[in-house]
């Protein structure tokens, strides 16, 4: 155990040893009030004085080759856990470390204000690894960017600066390969180079998209597109119960054309303001240009002009109860031909026009020949006349008149012949 062979002589080789103080005779003490702690403290008080046998025996023991010694509770030498490889590793839990020191094991750091790991080059400080000082969570900190990737405890992984996946020199808050997450405010999906960006997804799920805690668009695993609809049937189909999420707009922004696909009535196009069709609600299939309350199956809000004639479907054998008209002439006698203006202040919707026109009025002609007048459902019950069903009254009229006048004629020509 090396202390066999001590004698008064080596007297330096037990304060070497053992770290004692000088002592007035060599290898072993004469009293035992001295205040060295190491000795106070130690399994050696109580040996009699000259008893350098029982010296030995206290300090005594075994150990294993590489194992750094420690005392056991007699005071006799033993093995800790502590392993010194040759190459100058530290060991604990392991005979074989590959580093200054591995633990093969779990490592408790208690410190009251920041628990952790310091990694240093020439003796300036590099990293940190360990809970922050704030008390927020798990932080590694480079000293050189002053940034901190944070684990906090509530779960939330942040770090203040660019992520590269696939590359070391990320341009913007996150980059996969050429793929870039952040551009406006992180508001951006796009890419630095010449491809496509492609969303591709796998399983028979479909694929929901939200914008401010919403859902705004669906993708479904057959392929149909939902906006505002979660559960499209069709390859494309706009739905919601707001009124003004409905519309389908086409152009630079100021509605070059749209579909307003209100819950509240049947599709409205627009465009530009200048021409519009819609179906009306109620399912009676009204369309109507330049006016969205059409009264009639085709309503047009203006002029219409075509370089065809306009066709009446007149087939006998879509008739019935066919009856003359035997009073014509007293009808076209009740008629009132008329010129006006239109009252452009009554209705500015109606895109009513500045010219002078000829025409009947409505209320007059519906008194003598109500079949040419009909009555729109809005709110001032609009009257309108259908001018094409007062020419077979013209016609019929005409014939009464000629037959007239071929009686008078007969009658001039016998009054000549007396």
């Amino acid at each position: 155990n090396g202390t066999a062979s001590l004698t008064a002589a080596k007297a330096a080789n037990w304060d070497a040893a053992f770290g004692w103080g000088d002592h007035a005779l060599a290898g072993y003490l004469t009293a035992f009030t001295e205040t060295d702690p190491l000795f106070a403290a130690s399994a050696a008080h109580g040996i009699a004085a000259g008893d350098l046998t029982a010296w030995n025996a206290k300090v005594g023991g075994s150990g294993t080759v590489n194992y750094v010694p420690k005392f056991t509770a007699s005071g006799t030498v033993s093995t800790s856990a502590i392993y010194s490889a040759a190459d100058g590793n530290v060991g604990i839990g392991t005979t074989s470390p590959q580093a200054k020191l591995q633990v093969d094991g779990r490592v408790i750091i208690n410190h009251a204000a920041a628990p952790g790991f310091y990694g240093q080059s020439a003796g300036t400080n590099k990293v940190y690894l360990g809970y922050d000082g704030a008390g927020t969570g798990l932080e590694l900190y480079n000293f050189t960017s002053g940034k901190s990737l944070m684990i906090r405890d509530n779960g939330d992984l942040t770090y203040p600066g660019n992520v590269g996946i696939g590359t070391t020199t990320p341009a913007d808050l996150l980059q996969v390969g050429n793929l870039m997450f952040g551009g406006n405010s992180g508001r951006e999906i796009y890419s630095t180079s010449g491809y496509d960006i492609n969303y591709k997804a796998t399983g028979a799920s479909s694929h929901h998209f939200y914008a401010f805690g919403t859902e705004k668009f669906t993708i479904d695993k057959t392929g149909n597109i939902g906006i505002g609809i979660n559960s499209p049937n069709n390859k494309l189909q706009i739905g919601s119960t707001t009124y003004s999420e409905n519309t389908l707009a086409m152009g630079n922004g100021t509605q070059n054309f749209a579909i307003d696909v209100s819950w509240s009535t049947i599709p409205t196009f627009y465009s530009d303001n200048n021409f519009s069709f819609m179906a009306s609600g109620g399912g009676n299939g009204r369309v109507g240009i330049g006016t969205t309350t059409p009264a009639y199956t085709l309503h047009v809000n203006g002029s219409v002009a075509g370089t065809s004639a306009y066709n009446n479907l007149s087939d006998a054998r879509l008739k019935k109860d066919v009856q003359p008209i035997n009073d014509a002439l007293a009808i076209v006698g009740a008629l009132r031909g008329v010129t006006f203006n239109w009252d452009q202040t009554v209705d500015p919707l109606m895109k009513l026009d500045d010219r002078n026109h000829v025409g009947f009025l409505a209320q007059e002609v519906e008194a003598v020949l109500p079949q040419a007048v009909s009555t729109a459902s809005d709110a001032r019950q609009t009257k309108s006349v259908a001018y094409s069903e007062v020419i077979p009254v013209l016609v019929e009229a005409l014939k009464q008149q000629q037959a007239q006048i071929d009686v008078l004629k007969a009658e001039v020509e016998a009054l000549k012949t007396k």
